[in-house]
């Protein structure tokens, strides 16, 4: 799990990054796009490992295959 730190900071970029496309001050107005955001970067930092993850299994099989 991220630290603290990591997650102020991906929480700001979120609040940053919708004011920036919507206007100063919609994120605050509208709470339920930074919870939207959050989670959907949350689930590709999800994908994201699991991709890696079977990308690894993957690799590894192919180098024990019988010839």
């Amino acid at each position: 799990m991220p630290d603290k730190k990591h997650l102020i900071l991906i929480f700001k970029t979120a609040v940053a990054s919708i004011d920036e496309t919507f206007g100063e001050g919609y994120s605050k107005k509208n709470p339920q796009l930074i919870v939207a955001l959050l989670s959907h970067i949350s689930g590709e930092e999800k994908s994201q490992r699991s991709t890696h993850i079977n990308t690894g299994v993957k690799n590894e099989n192919i180098g024990n295959q019988p010839n």
